[in-house]
């Protein structure tokens, strides 16, 4: 995995990923912090969804209020 294999993919200008992850170690760690954020939200709307005091509709799309949407970051 490069910075210009990850700028490609993203489909944005080569240099971005580097900008903001000087090295391929700060890669990783910003790709396994936005897994771990996504998997805590997600893990915070299944629990919010099984608690009936907090229960706002039967459909999950509409608790939690999200559509799937790419794996790219930022997402």
């Amino acid at each position: 995995m490069t910075h210009r294999a990850v700028d490609a993919e993203a489909g944005v200008p080569q240099g971005t990923t580097s900008n903001h992850f000087r090295t391929r170690d700060a890669l990783f760690e910003g790709v396994v912090e936005r897994f771990a954020q996504r998997e805590r939200a997600a893990f915070e709307d299944l629990a919010g969804a099984a608690d009936p005091r907090t229960r706002r509709s039967s459909s999950p799309s509409s608790r939690t209020g999200r559509s799937r949407r790419s794996g790219r970051a930022g997402s």
